[in-house]
């Protein structure tokens, strides 16, 4: 299946929404001080077990860090994708 343009406009319009909602839900703020600058350009990993909350704290560290962009390429709305341009 090939996705037109207008699709993937519409799967990553509603991944923004997703996330957004997410980023209302009610969130318990660790004492974390990560020793690293986000600004820097460098990756950065967050490590830790399954289903621990380490997307859910990389989405509020970086809410607080200023604007920034997400796409989910795992999302299976995504699977059809002939061109990622």
């Amino acid at each position: 299946m090939h996705y037109g343009d207008d699709m993937v406009r519409d799967i990553i319009l509603l991944q923004k929404r997703e996330l957004e909602s997410r980023l209302r839900e009610p969130y318990i703020h660790r004492d974390i001080n990560p020793h690293w600058n986000l600004r820097d350009g460098m990756i950065k990993v967050i490590t830790g077990p399954r289903r621990a909350g380490k997307s859910f704290y990389a989405m509020h560290l970086l809410q607080q860090a200023g604007p920034f962009g997400y796409v989910n390429f795992d999302d299976e709305r995504l699977v059809g994708l002939d061109n990622y341009d």
